[in-house]
């Protein structure tokens, strides 16, 4: 699950960057109302703002019936994976090949975001 924003825009009305919250051990729906410096820097700089739910957490569930180790595929290499998955069809989505990303997190989602960057 996920949510995106496109209210922001850059005054030339080139595309601004990408800002991608790392989801983390809670539901999209909660975190995506407090992350207040996203929305305030994302409003100055034009920024399309997306969030990703992680994987397993509440909705976000993979369907992986009758396999013996489930939690084998909750790992942060998968959670990588797939935020880099949805920064790929973001871009493709609203063209923005060249608008660059920054990842936000807090927590465990902060740590992932660090490690996004690598």
């Amino acid at each position: 699950r996920g949510a995106a924003s496109s209210g922001f825009s850059v005054s030339d009305g080139a595309m601004g960057p990408i800002f991608f919250y790392t989801g983390n051990e809670s539901p999209v729906d909660v975190y995506i109302n407090n992350t207040g410096l996203m929305w305030e820097v994302g409003r100055r700089k034009g920024a399309l703002l997306v969030f990703a739910e992680h994987r397993y957490e509440p909705l976000s569930h993979p369907c992986l019936q009758g396999l013996d180790n489930c939690m084998g595929y909750c790992t942060t290499a998968q959670a990588l994976a797939d935020y880099a998955a949805v920064v790929r069809a973001v871009k493709d989505k609203f063209s923005a090949e060249t608008s660059p990303v920054v990842a936000f997190g807090g927590s465990y989602g902060g740590m992932l975001s660090g490690w996004f960057r690598i």
